[in-house]
Formats: C-alpha cells, sequence, structure tokens
C-alpha cells in the first residue's frame, strides 16, 4: 500500500510529492487529465513556438518555487512591465507608469494593513475618481470578476505576486516536465479521474485504491463543483476554507504573429495594453523572439469567448485592438491558427483560479484526520499563482501529522 495518493499533477500535486520523496515516503499521483501540470498547460504551434495556455508569468521569485526555477537552471525571459499603457474609448489615457502608488490612498492602505480599518473592495483604496475606477477595473480583470464583484483590498496590498515575471523560453512545460521527472513519471497515472475519497481502516480508499493518507490539490472550481464525493468532517472542512473564495473566470485567445510585422513597427518587447470600451481587456504582446499576442478574457467575456470559432477569435482580438497603433491591420499577420482556450467548460477545472472576497482570508492547507487539502486557493503570500500552489503543496507536507 502506499503511503500517500495525490489527486492532481498539477503544481500543488507535484511539490507534494517533492515534499514526500525527501521523507522518503512513497506515493501515487493520479491525474483526471491527459497531461502533467494542471493548468500549467502549454501547447507546440506549428512554428515550434510554445504557448502558455494557463498561467502567463511566473511571479513570485523570492518563492519557494523561484528557487526551484533557479536550481533547474531554465532559461527565460523576465517581463518588467515597463511598456504598459490604457486606452480607453479608443484613446490612449495612461501609461501606468505611476501603478499602484499612484492610484492608492496611503492613509488607508496603512489603517487596513494595520487592522485599524475593516477590509473593503479594492477600489475603495483609490485616492480620487481616476483612482478608483482603475483599481475596480485592475481588481475585477486580473481577478476574473464581472461587475459589481471586486476582490479583497487586504489581499492586494499583502498579495507578493509581483506584476510581470518569468517567462521560460519552453513554455510552462519546460518546468512541469522537470518537476516529472523529479518526483518520477512512473508515479503518475493520467487519465485517471477520482470521484470518492473515504477514510477506512488505518488508511484511506481513493475510488478503491488504498493509501495511508490522500492529498487533494483540485482546484476551486472542481471543489464547489461536488465532483469528488468526501466523508462529512471532510466536506465541512472545504466548506468553511472557501468561504470567501469566487471561482476566476478567465481565458485566453493567443495568436502567432510574424515577427517582421513586430520589428518593422517596432513593437516594445512585453508590450502591455489595458483596451477598455464597454468593457475592458488586457493584451500581452511577447516578442522576444516568441512573437505572440495573447488576449485575456474575463468575467462574462470569458465564458462567451469559449463558444467563438478560430475565425471570429481573430475578429474578435482585432476588433479590440483596434486603438493600438502598432497592431492596426492585425489580421494580416496572423501565421497560425489562433488558440482558443476554456478553462470554463473543462470539467478537470471548471474555472481558471480564485478571488478573494472583501472582509475574508485564505485559509492555509490543512489536514482533515488523513486528507489533506492544497493547492492554489490556499496561500496567502502568493494567492492564486503557480508560486503559491507551489507553496501550498510543500507547507501540507510540513504540517503532516
Amino acid at each position: 500500500m502506499t503511503d500517500v495518493i495525490i489527486i492532481g499533477a498539477g503544481l500543488s500535486g507535484l511539490s507534494a510529492a517533492l515534499a514526500l520523496k525527501a521523507r522518503g515516503l512513497s506515493y501515487t499521483i493520479v491525474e483526471a487529465s491527459g497531461d502533467i501540470g494542471g493548468r500549467a498547460l502549454t501547447r507546440r504551434l506549428p512554428s515550434g513556438v510554445p504557448a502558455d495556455l494557463g498561467p502567463h508569468w511566473l511571479h513570485g521569485e523570492n518563492s519557494e518555487l523561484g528557487e526551484v526555477v533557479r536550481g533547474f537552471g531554465l532559461p527565460g525571459h523576465r517581463d518588467l512591465g515597463e511598456s504598459t499603457r490604457a486606452y480607453e474609448h479608443g484613446h490612449l489615457v495612461d501609461r501606468l507608469d505611476d501603478w499602484p502608488d499612484g492610484v492608492v490612498d496611503p492613509g488607508k492602505a496603512e489603517a487596513i494593513l494595520k487592522g485599524d480599518l475593516p477590509d473593503m473592495a479594492v477600489s475603495e483604496l483609490g485616492k480620487d475618481d481616476a483612482g478608483r475606477q482603475r483599481l475596480r477595473l485592475f481588481g475585477q480583470g486580473w481577478n476574473g470578476l464581472e461587475p459589481p464583484a471586486e476582490p479583497s483590498a487586504w489581499e492586494f496590498l499583502t498579495d507578493e505576486n509581483e506584476p510581470g515575471g518569468l517567462q521560460l523560453d519552453g513554455g510552462l512545460a519546460a518546468l512541469t516536465a522537470r518537476l516529472a521527472d523529479e518526483v518520477g513519471r512512473e508515479n503518475i497515472r493520467l487519465d485517471t479521474p477520482v470521484t470518492q475519497v473515504r477514510a477506512v481502516d488505518g488508511g484511506v480508499e481513493v475510488d478503491g485504491m488504498a493509501a495511508g493518507r490522500a492529498i487533494v490539490t483540485v482546484g476551486l472550481g472542481v471543489l464547489n463543483a461536488g465532483r469528488i464525493g468526501f466523508d462529512p468532517e471532510v466536506q465541512a472542512a472545504i466548506a468553511a476554507a472557501t468561504q470567501g473564495l469566487v471561482v476566476s473566470r478567465m481565458n485566453k485567445i493567443i495568436l502567432e504573429l510574424d515577427p517582421g510585422m513586430l520589428a518593422e513597427r517596432q513593437v516594445p518587447e512585453d508590450l502591455g495594453v489595458m483596451v477598455i470600451g464597454d468593457r475592458a481587456h488586457y493584451v500581452h504582446v511577447r516578442g522576444g523572439g516568441l512573437p505572440l499576442l495573447t488576449l485575456f478574457a474575463t468575467g462574462e467575456a470569458a465564458a462567451a469567448v469559449e463558444g467563438l470559432s478560430h475565425v471570429e477569435a481573430l475578429h474578435y482580438v482585432a476588433d479590440v485592438v483596434k486603438p493600438v497603433p502598432e497592431l492596426h491591420d492585425l489580421k494580416k499577420y496572423v501565421v497560425s491558427e489562433p488558440i482558443v482556450t476554456r478553462w470554463l467548460a473543462n470539467p478537470w477545472t471548471q474555472g481558471a483560479y480564485s478571488a478573494l472576497m472583501p472582509g475574508y482570508r485564505r485559509s492555509a492547507p490543512w489536514w482533515t484526520g488523513r486528507v489533506g487539502i492544497c493547492g492554489d486557493s490556499f496561500d496567502d503570500r502568493f494567492p492564486a499563482s503557480l508560486a503559491g500552489a507551489f507553496r501550498s503543496g510543500k507547507r501540507l507536507i510540513d504540517a503532516l501529522p
């Protein structure tokens, strides 16, 4: 009998396996999908260019995951967020050079951090109407929320995920492949969805597979959907820990561009554009030898793009970026079929990540009896990120009774 069955081969599951290996404990990872990495999923375009379908950057350079990436010596490109603009109803309005200090009321921020003011919606941190509007759009967009819902100001202020971040030359697959090698691919079973986790004498059963313990690393969307059955005490603990958490809705449309267009039009490397019209979209153009344009669709737009054909997706992006001079006539320069992600419809994810509502705090990973719960939703330093997912898996094993 194996010591631990880990449900999910994403960053949390792989991190937990690494920590178990260091303790000399045996483990089996069962993954519902056919891929290692969970939402950290990379697809190769026909040209060989890697496109990351889920997380876009590796945030948290001072995290445990940052140390692992450096230890592996994985080459990458650092986006410092230095070429960022905003367009509102077709006009350039702000280069965002003062983000976020220029929009946040420092007195309110300090009072919230000290506990002298209660938590509030992130937009209420704004020092004026313009600041409140910018914070509202950021909070809703980056957290995958639909207005009027807004995330926690406290989490915005304490989140250690820095803007921009590292993009690996081989995509996130370069990282997940190395992690899979470290934990042993022979210990990973793909295409193995789980429906039941039950306590038995001296251990647990996971769909009939016996183990001493079970670790559940699935995302908030799957936890909320009840796809996995648990004993009542475990289910109650999950319900308590997920209060105040909302599933973030985000999808990407990814276009591969002719590199000659980027050079000819002098498109800045890592151009980031917030385009505000009837709703807000964020667009990132990578460059640097990987000529990819990624549009982030959030909230209701994330649901809408899942139904688009490749042609419709191309038109969607071209319409959004019309105000950006360097991206005029974009459709002429797309060299491969657009990629449209569908994280909401995917039965093994049912959403992108998680957002925290005002007045709540994220739970640390925990054990209820012989069942442990961890994942990107359960880390307060690097919430809803790869760094947080990795840290959560490690912390769960550190807390092993």
